[in-house]
């Protein structure tokens, strides 16, 4: 059925024209996806402390997004719909990717898309979007070349340092020397450079493993973030509106802890430094010109500790998403707002930024849209194009589904919507049966306990506008709702699906404190 569509998808794309007319050949496309990065993390978004200057200048060369979104609050869902153009809930994505949960076959993804106008597609890094022992690497959706892990690094000492779970093309690597985000960056350079057919347009996707755990850049990174300057400057930031260092809740980050923040801060430069390294090779070898680069996150920062007590690998997780509410799992501004980077010295102007909110799930669309590729007949994407925001930030985007997010966590909202400058927050009732799984859950919950909030002058999400002003706010609740039904009528079944951790129950998440 998969290579049915496709067929239909390529005579389709004969006809399409380019984003830019006058140019002889499709831009070549890069999307850098890093791992837990808060939207507050890097220098170009107000971060004090962390030196980002390579991620900061690829900002002030194109266009920098002040509100873009994840896909999802949580990895695996939010990469499946990237790729995709799909909300995560609508192609299956309940849970983390594992055995009983991966990328369909029948799912078109961008590279697959790409092939249209001849791209030769690579990806390295993290996948975690299908399980490699079933066969379902990276090169059955659509990469040509690919140097990846299934999960995030893993090594003989518990760090980022000498992975031992990467796979090239089919084949374990028996050794590595460095540290991931190197390697990935290093084995992009070197398909660039020896292996792609320079005669053709590429996709790259790299997914760094950093700064997701575990926390272990180098020691001369993190001994950079040792002062008291920074434990000054520490203390200012916002942690989503959770308690962060004053030891007021037991089993989450304590006083004792604060030293930690040391290695988070440096593997956030570690990663950027190698985001420098890719754009040193592209201008030297001039590729820069023609090159659109996207820079994002895949959710927002960590949550710390995670309620497994104060050794927790978690401790070194010291994300912020800035002024947002929320972090990682949370469907809160701050879960899902994270940096938004794009750049291409050809179409973009310099030094833009953009306030109109965009996602991830809108980058097929786009990128579809300036390779010539139509999409006009991709079934059910939840994304939109937005390429005009490239010469125009203030451009109006037309979107024929509203940006939504779903987690299937207890204890925290399960879903929120934009629209009309409203982000609504909804509650899914509690399952018939807690251990029948995450996806059961989804296939019967009605939304309650609803929330509004007017983001545009209230960025923290303190003032809930619902309570008393029901009918007032009801044609969001009815948007909403509708939104969730048809999710829901579409979204696949997945047999014997339960929770991947522990009981086969509900697991709560933790509390949300607001203390800004």
């Amino acid at each position: 059925m998969k290579h049915i569509f496709f067929l239909i998808l390529i005579i389709i794309g004969i006809t399409s024209n380019l984003f830019a007319e006058n140019k002889s050949t499709p831009p070549n496309i890069i999307i850098l996806l890093a791992d837990d990065l808060g939207w507050g993390d890097l220098g170009c978004y107000g971060n004090p402390i962390i030196r980002t200057p390579n991620l900061d200048r690829l900002a002030s060369s194109g266009i920098k997004f002040k509100q873009c979104h994840s896909a999802g609050a949580i990895c695996s869902p939010s990469r499946a719909a990237l790729l995709t153009g799909k909300s995560p809930y609508r192609i299956g994505f309940f849970e983390l990717q594992y055995e009983d949960v991966y990328m369909r076959d029948e799912e078109i993804t961008i590279p697959e898309l790409l092939k249209q106008k001849q791209y030769e597609t690579f990806f390295a890094g993290k996948w975690h979007v299908s399980p490699f022992e079933k066969g379902m690497t990276p090169d059955t959706q659509g990469f040509d070349y690919y140097f990846a892990s299934q999960f995030n690094s893993t090594s003989d000492d518990n760090s980022t340092k000498n992975p031992t779970n990467l796979v090239r093309n089919g084949q374990a690597v028996q050794e590595t020397e460095g540290y991931y985000c190197d390697l990935v960056v290093n084995e992009a350079v070197n398909w660039l450079r020896d292996i792609r057919n320079s005669s053709q347009p590429f996709f790259i996707e790299i997914c760094f493993s950093e700064p997701h755990c575990p926390v272990t850049p180098p020691e001369e990174y993190a001994e950079k973030y040792e002062s008291q300057e920074v434990d000054s400057l520490a203390r200012t930031l916002r942690y989503g509106g959770l308690l962060r260092w004053n030891g007021r809740y037991p089993g989450y980050v304590q006083e004792s802890n604060f030293s930690l923040k040391k290695y988070y801060y440096g593997i956030v430069e570690q990663m950027d430094a190698a985001v420098g390294n890719l754009m040193e090779y592209l201008e030297s070898s001039g590729l820069m010109e023609n090159t659109l680069i996207i820079f994002t996150s895949d959710n927002g920062p960590e949550y710390p500790g995670m309620g497994y007590g104060l050794s927790s690998v978690r401790n070194r997780c010291w994300g912020t998403p800035g002024p947002y509410r929320g972090v990682k799992r949370r469907i809160y501004e701050g879960g899902t707002t994270v940096p938004g980077i794009i750049s291409w010295s050809d179409e973009i102007k310099p030094g833009q930024v953009c306030e109109i909110p965009v996602s991830s799930v809108d980058f097929l669309s786009t990128i579809c849209k300036i390779a010539g590729v139509n999409v006009e007949h991709q079934p059910e994407l939840d994304g939109t194009d937005i390429s005009a925001l490239f010469r125009n930030p203030a451009a109006k985007i037309k979107r024929d589904v509203p940006l939504f997010w779903n987690t299937t966590y207890w204890g925290i909202p399960n879903m929120s919507m934009k629209y009309d400058g409203f982000t609504i927050v909804a509650t899914f009732t509690l399952p018939s049966n807690p251990a029948a799984g995450p996806g059961a859950w989804a296939k019967e919950a009605r939304l309650h306990h609803f929330e509004v909030y007017d983001v545009r002058s209230d960025v923290k999400q303190q003032h809930d506008l619902y309570p008393g002003n029901e009918e007032k706010y009801s044609y969001l609740i009815e948007k909403m709702v509708t939104l969730w039904e048809k999710v829901q009528s579409e979204s696949p079944d997945w047999p014997g699906l339960t929770y991947r951790y522990g009981p086969k129950t509900l697991r709560k998440t933790g509390y949300d404190v607001i203390n800004f």
